[in-house]
Order: C-alpha cells, then sequence, then structure tokens
C-alpha cells in the first residue's frame, strides 16, 4: 500500500524517462495517484485541447458547444490536477499556476460569448494564462519539451495582453493569439503525457469515456439556447452601433458581431463622407490591402467585396443602415474624393475591423418596400411617402452597385446633376441625403431614410470595370417625388 511518506519519495529515472523528459517528481505525481485519477484528469485535459482546437473547424452552433466542452475539460482537469499535488503538499506554484488556468477558463467562457466582447474577454483571459502558464512551466515537473512550450505560449499571451493596455482590441485569430493557443495546446498534451505514463491503456478507457460523457451533456446544456417562454415571442431588434467620421479618419468599434447590426454614421468632418464596408478575401491582410490602396487607389478594392454601408452625407448628417454582416476581417473606407479628386481612403481614411461569430440572433427591420439595383437602372417607385422609413435594397445585377440619395435644390432636375458632375463648376445642384453604400452582386441591406417633401434622385456612381463611365450615365440615375 502507497503511504502519503511513500508518495512524496521521487522514483529513480529510468533512461526511458529520461528520453521522455520526465522528471523524478512529474513520475512521483503520476505514480502517486491511482490510475483511474489520473486518466480522469488526463482525460479532461484532452477533452479541453482537442475540443478546443476542433472548434475551430466546426459551423457556428457546433463550435458554441465544442467551446464549452473545452473549458469544462480544461477547468475540471486543472483543478484536479492541482488538488493532486496540493495532497502532496508540494509545488505550491504549479498549484497556483492550474487554479489561475481554471479562473482564466471560466472568465472566458462567461465573458467571450457575445459577439464583440469575445475579443475583450479573450485578451482578459490571457491575462490570466500568463502567470499561469509561467508558474506551471517554470518549475521542473513536466517533461521538458511540455515546459518550453508553456513559456512561449506565456510570452505570446503576453504579447496580446500588451496590445489591449495600450488600447487595442486585438482579435483573437490574431498570430499572437493563435500561436500562444497552439503552444499551449502543446504544453497540455505534455502534461497528458507525464499522467499517462506506465498507465495501461483499459485503465484509461472507462474514466475517458465517462469524462467524455459528462463533458458533452454539460456542454450541450450551456451551449443551448435559451428555450422560448411563447409561442408568439420575437428576436430582438438588430443593435445599433454609433460610428463617427472625421477629416481623414473613422471612430469605430474594432470588432462587431455578425448577423445583422444597425450602423449609425454621424460626419464630423468639414466635407462629405461615407462608410464602405469591404469584406476581404481569404488571406488578405490589412498591411497587404493598405499597400495595395497606396499603390493602385480604389483598383484595391478587387481584394474584397462588398458588403453596403451608411451612404454619403454632408458635414454634420446622418446615414443609417442595417447590414447581415458574416464573420471575418472587413476594412472600413471612404472613397469619397475632395476638391483634389483624391479619394479619402487615399489619405488614411481606412480602418480594419473583425466581424466576430454572434451569440444572438436579431430580426430583420419592417420595411416599406424594396429599391432593386441592376445593370443599370433602378426598380423603385417614382413616389415614396414624406417621413421615416426602412426599405430593402438588393443588387441583382453582375457589377456593384450603391443607391445614394441626393434632394435636388429648387427647381434641378437629374440632368443637372449630371452637367455638374462632368464639370464641377459651382456649387452641386444637391443636398446629401444619406444611402446605402455598393454591394457586390446579390448583396442586400436595409435602409433608413427621413425623407422632408421635395424632389430626390436615387443615384450609383460606381464606374464601369470595362469602360470607367459612372454608371450614373449608364442609366442609374432616377428622379422621385416625396410627398408629405
Amino acid at each position: 500500500m502507497t503511504t502519503h511518506a511513500d508518495a512524496r519519495q521521487s522514483p529513480p529515472v529510468t533512461p526511458q524517462d529520461a528520453i521522455a523528459g520526465d522528471t523524478p517528481l512529474n513520475l512521483g505525481v503520476a505514480r502517486a495517484l491511482a490510475s483511474p485519477t489520473r486518466g480522469l484528469i488526463a482525460a479532461s485535459l484532452a477533452i479541453g485541447v482537442v475540443f478546443g482546437f476542433g472548434g475551430n473547424f466546426l459551423p457556428p452552433t457546433l463550435r458554441t458547444v465544442s467551446e464549452a466542452l473545452s473549458s469544462i475539460g480544461l477547468v475540471v482537469g486543472s483543478v484536479l490536477l492541482a488538488l493532486a499535488f496540493l495532497r502532496q503538499s508540494r509545488e505550491v506554484a504549479v498549484v497556483a499556476g492550474l487554479f489561475i488556468l481554471a479562473i482564466a477558463e471560466i472568465v472566458l467562457w462567461n465573458n467571450g460569448r457575445n459577439g464583440e466582447l469575445a475579443a475583450v474577454a479573450f485578451a482578459t483571459a490571457v491575462m490570466f494564462y500568463v502567470p499561469a502558464l509561467l508558474l506551471i512551466s517554470l518549475p521542473a515537473v513536466f517533461p521538458v519539451w511540455s515546459r518550453a512550450a508553456g513559456a512561449l505560449a506565456a510570452l505570446l499571451f503576453g504579447a496580446h495582453a500588451a496590445q489591449f493596455l495600450l488600447g487595442n482590441t486585438p482579435s483573437p485569430s490574431g498570430p499572437f493569439a493563435i500561436a500562444g493557443y497552439t503552444l499551449m495546446s502543446i504544453a497540455i498534451a505534455g502534461w497528458v503525457v507525464a499522467l499517462l505514463r506506465q498507465v495501461a491503456f483499459s485503465r484509461v478507457m472507462p474514466p475517458l469515456i465517462g469524462a467524455s460523457t459528462i463533458a458533452l451533456v454539460l456542454g450541450c446544456q450551456m451551449a443551448a439556447p435559451p428555450p422560448t417562454s411563447t409561442a408568439g415571442a420575437q428576436a430582438a431588434a438588430p443593435r445599433v452601433v454609433e460610428f463617427n467620421a472625421t477629416d481623414y479618419a473613422f471612430s469605430a468599434p474594432e470588432t462587431l458581431p455578425a448577423g445583422l447590426v444597425t450602423i449609425r454614421l454621424t460626419n464630423h468632418g468639414q466635407g462629405p463622407h461615407h462608410a464602405q464596408f469591404l469584406r476581404l478575401n481569404a488571406g488578405v491582410t490589412f498591411d497587404q490591402f493598405s499597400t495595395a490602396v497606396q499603390q493602385q487607389g480604389p483598383a484595391a478594392l478587387r481584394l474584397g467585396s462588398a458588403a453596403g454601408g451608411p451612404g454619403t452625407i454632408d458635414p454634420l448628417g446622418t446615414s443609417e443602415v442595417t447590414l447581415d454582416l458574416t464573420p471575418g476581417m472587413y476594412e472600413l473606407l471612404c472613397m469619397v474624393s475632395g476638391p483634389d479628386g483624391i479619394p479619402h481612403l487615399m489619405k488614411g481614411m481606412l480602418k480594419p475591423l473583425q466581424v466576430v461569430e454572434p451569440s444572438t440572433s436579431a430580426a430583420p427591420p419592417d420595411v416599406r418596400g424594396t429599391f432593386t439595383m441592376k445593370d443599370f437602372s433602378f426598380d423603385m417607385p417614382d413616389v415614396l411617402p414624406a417621413g421615416t422609413a426602412t426599405y430593402k435594397v438588393v443588387n441583382v445585377g453582375p457589377q456593384m452597385h450603391e443607391l445614394n440619395v441626393l434632394r435636388l435644390s429648387a427647381d434641378k432636375t437629374v440632368e443637372d446633376v449630371l452637367a455638374w458632375e462632368q464639370a464641377h463648376a459651382g456649387p452641386p445642384p444637391f443636398e446629401l441625403a444619406g444611402g446605402m453604400n455598393a454591394f457586390s452582386p446579390t448583396g442586400s441591406g436595409y435602409l433608413m431614410l427621413d425623407l422632408q417633401p421635395g424632389t430626390y434622385a436615387a443615384i450609383c456612381d460606381i464606374k464601369d470595370p470595362n469602360t470607367g463611365v459612372p454608371h450614373s450615365h449608364l442609366g442609374m440615375l432616377k428622379q422621385f417625388i416625396v410627398q408629405g
């Protein structure tokens, strides 16, 4: 029978142990624990690693369950392993590190499921990861390769946390975070290897199956959406996020939740501005896009797909749209040109924006009608009612299109608009009333308009890629009346 005193004795290290990187202490911990206990701890930690990594390759619904399983596994495994060390009354630093790691996972799970909060929650969690991994990895307890991976992961997580402390909100899918989590997973794998030394596979299977079953049930319960209390319950309205434009910069969040979100842009600059959302193609980084902008100008838009955005407004104006965003990296752009003819994005008016998985869904807004954009015309009513209303805007054409709204000056028509666009002589014969920025083919969104009685025009000034002619000069300029 093994006594507590025997458990504290460090057994001799065999040549095989030395090759594996084991130390007398970690072999002592492994051998002091009963095989089922070791199997349960190892199974819990393995679940944490496997489901943490596997979740990246699953659809959103299953990914939520996978993240729950990962958190449960790491919390249970870390706490049980810490208690095993406490039972031996040794390695207080490792015990503290394991408890801190469990706290980090709890913080991440409790706060990281709300789209925009995910990046903040992850940055907060990695502040716990850093001391946890250092406390666990510096003592000579686990295999050398595991300790090295843990120490390097702590350094990478420290760099991620430093970005957050400097006022940024780095993405959980950023380079420091991805590399850090990969190395942390390798470190935890080393703990599993140390625990399973000299344990028969048949003795590991029962706790492994049991831990997996319990984690699966709990994970599904934690990840499942709350039940609907009544048959008539409705989804929440899209959240409203305030964006501000100045000369020449955007003030906007670093992250947004995917799904329906309402963007309200206010222009605090001295000239017209808008906010074009561009979803970057897979593999394209912000630095690559910024370099392409400086070298190619608006032609750099080929590196992404247009996802709409608040249309062009005059100083102190406001434009509001609702977009259905998909996860990914976006750029926020202003492509309006000033008197010098230089687009604002080439003056630095662009901003990276990460769209992350949502935790809740929103219902689309009620609409009064649909405006359809195609090559090269607008399908929309000739008369609209005054006041506030929301309209759906859809691009059914093979080219990119936008729908900006102009309030024409007294006695002016769309012919005056075309003439002014060609010569830019004198003041424009219109006021900018917002609208919906460009969508790539099949794109759609919701445009909120607050119109006073008068004469207006819908216009698309995207240039034809083959001829360079603005779409407004190809027929995408429609005059309409607003009646009170």
